[in-house]
């Protein structure tokens, strides 16, 4: 059976290299204006660029707005202070379960993010929210055993293949890879390598040749339960062929912001934003051009035997020159106020791409409270179109990995209730967008019958618990609302002190108490 699969895989790479050639020339566009520094799809150089390719870009609005998008999803998708999704019970639990449930959860929880903070995810995980704005990204999250680090390795657009199972879904990821002979053994543990001669331990030692490695997996849809192939190619022979077992056994994870069927590949984000990126990078361009010629003027002489600018003139000395003999700049008086403003418009197109046009101060008057409401609530909702796919492709199969590793590994605690082990399933945190917009509402009818019924809304409102459920709505968990019997007592202790001085009255805005 494992042969019989092996003998189609290559012919799956080849065919997911063609699909990813279809895209190459906008990757690598993408890659020219935001990351010139990237190896580009195609190309067989087994080292990054020269980093002077920087220096042909003289706009780096695209590549400012590209890693503030990084930095933004990280935090909004994978933060590393709180987690990423909700767990739920794989089955219906009954009312005394449920706290015995939230408890074994936290225990959970604790050892699966704490094993994430402690591997090289974070740092590593930065290059692949950079590449996702151009199309998609991978991580190889290899098996690593008790007592070591994990560690894993994004995977760039120029290295990674992808492509569909029957269904549609994305299934096929390989990671095309350079690795020098001799470190084949340690980065490939699993691989019997004396059993291919190329590969021996007496060819391999102090072999510092590169090797064309392609490592991937894909899942077995004619077998029972969750599982995939894993396989390894050296120079184009298989290494490698096992068929592991289980939800996150894959140690491959790819993620896109969108799909263009029948291709596995889809534009990115950042794609919108290459087109307004090259205008910018050609009219700063022109700017500065133009600017040296101001600053510096080219002109025209009579050649009359005695002055010669070509040498350059100095401040403050005299040159002779003859009678009748004239000099003109060839450089006339030009406004440039239009290019600047077309520049602000291309920047701002850029931004919305990435979703950076976050609210800002467009004028003198400082925007109300209302207005940044619903300009986040805007910008939260557009978000919604690659949300269910990132948590779907990226943060779940994430999740899924480390505790495949971790349940192997025999320190991740089961979730159980009274010795009865409980599965779990992780469920999509529901967009906030919505909730945003509760809340500028909310904001809009207070400040409506504040203004027009001032003492009749003050005595209808419940504040506190419109406060409580503002405060939900946002998602605040560092404020702590006082509870109104505990408001009523300090009121109590108030009046009974006279005019309010003591603790009690410290604690509600009174006068200190006396020293």
């Amino acid at each position: 059976m494992a042969e019989g699969v092996a003998d189609t895989v290559l012919e799956r790479i080849s065919s997911a290299r063609t699909d990813r050639s279809r895209m190459a020339g906008r990757i690598n566009r993408f890659y020219e204006l935001a990351l010139p520094h990237r190896q580009l799809v195609g190309t067989k150089s087994d080292t990054p660029r020269d980093p002077g390719e920087q220096d042909d870009i003289f706009d780096s609005t695209l590549q400012d707005t590209v890693d503030d998008f990084a930095s933004d999803m990280l935090d909004a998708f994978t933060p590393h202070y709180k987690p990423w999704v909700a767990i739920a019970p794989s089955e219906t639990l009954g009312t005394g379960e449920q706290q015995q449930f939230k408890e074994s959860v936290k225990r959970y929880e604790d050892v699966l993010y704490a094993e994430i903070l402690a591997s090289t995810f974070y740092q590593e995980s930065q290059e692949c929210w950079v590449e996702l704005a151009g199309a998609a990204a991978g991580m190889l999250i290899p098996w690593t055993p008790n007592g070591r680090q994990i560690r894993p390795q994004p995977i760039l657009m120029s290295n990674l293949l992808m492509d569909h199972g029957p269904n549609g879904e994305l299934d096929g990821r390989w990671f095309e890879m350079k690795v020098a002979k001799c470190h084949l053994r340690t980065a490939f543990p699993m691989v019997k390598w004396d059993a291919h001669e190329a590969f021996s331990k007496k060819n391999c030692d102090d072999d510092y040749r590169a090797v064309d490695v392609i490592q991937g997996a894909y899942a077995d849809h004619d077998g029972k339960g969750e599982a995939v192939y894993f396989c390894v190619y050296a120079d184009g022979k298989k290494v490698h062929l096992k068929r592991l077992s289980g939800v996150g056994a894959s140690p491959i994870v790819a993620m896109r912001w969108r799909t263009s069927p029948p291709s596995a590949w889809g534009p990115g984000p950042g794609q919108k934003g290459v087109s307004p990126g090259g205008a910018l990078n050609e009219l700063s361009y022109l700017v500065l051009k133009h600017l040296g010629k101001q600053a510096d003027p080219p002109m025209l002489y009579d050649e009359d035997g005695l002055f010669n600018p070509e040498m350059g003139v100095n401040a403050g000395e005299s040159y002779a020159r003859r009678a009748g003999s004239k000099f003109d700049f060839l450089v006339t008086e030009q406004d440039l106020q239009t290019a600047f403003f077309e520049q602000n418009d291309l920047r701002m197109a850029v931004r919305r791409a990435l979703y950076q046009d976050k609210p800002f101060q467009r004028a003198d008057t400082p925007p109300t409270a209302a207005q940044w409401l619903d300009e986040k609530a805007t910008n939260d909702k557009r978000l919604q179109l690659a949300r269910m796919r990132i948590y779907d492709e990226w943060v779940i199969p994430v999740l899924q990995r480390f505790a495949w590793i971790l349940q192997r590994r025999g320190v991740l605690p089961d979730v159980a209730i009274k010795g009865k082990i409980i599965g779990v399933r992780y469920v999509n945190p529901l967009s906030r967008a919505s909730d945003m917009e509760d809340v500028t509402r909310a904001s809009q009818f207070l400040q409506i019958v504040n203004g027009a019924f001032p003492q009749t809304a003050q005595a209808s409102i419940d504040s506190f618990q419109t406060m409580a459920n503002i405060k939900e709505k946002m998602g605040e968990e560092l404020v702590v609302l006082k509870k109104p019997d505990q408001q009523a007592q300090l009121i109590q202790e108030i009046l009974k002190g006279g005019k309010g001085n003591g603790p009690a009255a410290a604690q509600v805005g009174g006068s200190p108490p006396a020293a």
